[in-house]
């Protein structure tokens, strides 16, 4: 999504460049290049780091990196509805909580995702819908 490559540049400009930035999130110069260059998804984790330091809405940022790790899956439809919901819940509608590698992801209506995210590759391996 063109916004989280947005904020990559915003975050860049915040911390002093590309390279600086890869650096406070642990990830390699090229990877965050791929990221921005839309070749490497944004996990959750990583485009609510990138919010934090562009002083950007955190949640936001979440959502779309989850929408966008699932675009063009079957999880896509179901995802976006459950989400959207949640957004026009107002703020605080969503509430994220990691355990290990797990992001649990529940909103105000009980429905809850659960990512098991691998770190290394930055990518998603299973999400339930519960």
């Amino acid at each position: 999504m063109q916004a989280l490559q947005t904020l990559i540049d915003k975050a860049s400009g915040m911390c002093g460049g590309q390279n600086q930035l890869a650096k406070i999130l642990g990830v390699s110069s090229g990877s965050l290049a791929d990221m921005k260059a839309g070749r490497r998804t944004i996990s959750p984790v990583t485009a609510i780091l990138l919010a934090d330091i562009a002083h950007e809405d955190t949640e936001t940022a979440m959502r779309q990196a989850i929408l966008a790790s699932v675009e063009g899956t079957r999880h896509e439809y179901r995802l976006g509805e459950i989400l959207g919901k949640a957004q026009a819940g107002g703020g605080g509608a969503v509430s994220p909580k990691y355990y290990g590698s797990r992001l649990n992801i529940e909103n105000e209506n009980d429905r809850a995702l659960s990512y098991d995210c691998d770190f290394v590759t930055n990518q998603f391996t299973t999400v339930y819908i519960v």
